[in-house]
């Protein structure tokens, strides 16, 4: 599949459905990871950037991020996503600050959504080869639809234990994103996608 589609089919499925935003304090490391999470809970990744400090790195942040489409079946699929990742549950423990510096510990109990995702790509892709200039909305649609069958179902759950890196800057507290970070905050998906593009260089 080509690396533009496989682009397009992850960006459907962190869709910002809402226009509202939630309050976010970053006036201490723990507040501003509380506010970081709650988002993620809310499924209001555009609203990340607020808390993130290198939100742009991973595409975070603006109000149509990266070009999304917002027909029926992208809301459907990010519906189930975002109700998915409701479901994240956070033990915030130390922080630690260093001048304009600082660290909090993290435990988070959140759902293997990238399994999901992995075994649709995977599927799709066996049922494609052999096959001549594949109809790509075809497949994106087919793609999504299992998507949707399988986060019906019930969720693996996974624990991480994660340190997040906080700066400083103008009185507020941000967080600097990392992989794994996105990787818990994506259910996992942000890894698998990583690897098929490797895999398509």
């Amino acid at each position: 599949m080509k690396k533009i589609k496989l682009l397009s089919i992850l960006c459907v499925l962190f869709i910002v459905l809402c226009g509202c935003s939630s309050g976010t304090k970053t006036d201490s490391p723990k507040g501003t990871v509380t506010s970081f999470f709650d988002l993620v809970k809310e499924g209001k990744y555009n609203d990340l950037d607020k808390v993130v400090d290198n939100a742009k790195d991973y595409n975070l942040g603006g109000e149509d991020n990266l070009g999304l489409g917002k027909d029926d079946q992208n809301k459907a699929t990010a519906d189930l996503l975002i109700k998915a990742m409701g479901n994240v549950k956070v033990d915030i423990k130390d922080e630690k600050i260093d001048g304009d510096k600082a660290t909090v510990n993290v435990g988070v109990d959140y759902p293997n959504v990238g399994k999901a995702f992995q075994e649709s790509m995977q599927e799709l892709i066996l049922k494609s080869m052999g096959k001549e200039a594949p109809d790509e909305e075809a497949m994106a649609k087919e793609f999504l639809d299992a998507m949707k069958k399988k986060l019906e179902d019930d969720i693996e759950t996974l624990h991480n234990d994660v340190t997040i890196n906080l700066i400083k800057k103008d009185g507020k507290w941000l967080i600097t994103l990392d992989n794994d970070i996105a990787n818990v905050i994506t259910g996992n998906i942000y890894s698998i996608v990583q690897q098929f593009m490797n895999m398509a260089k």
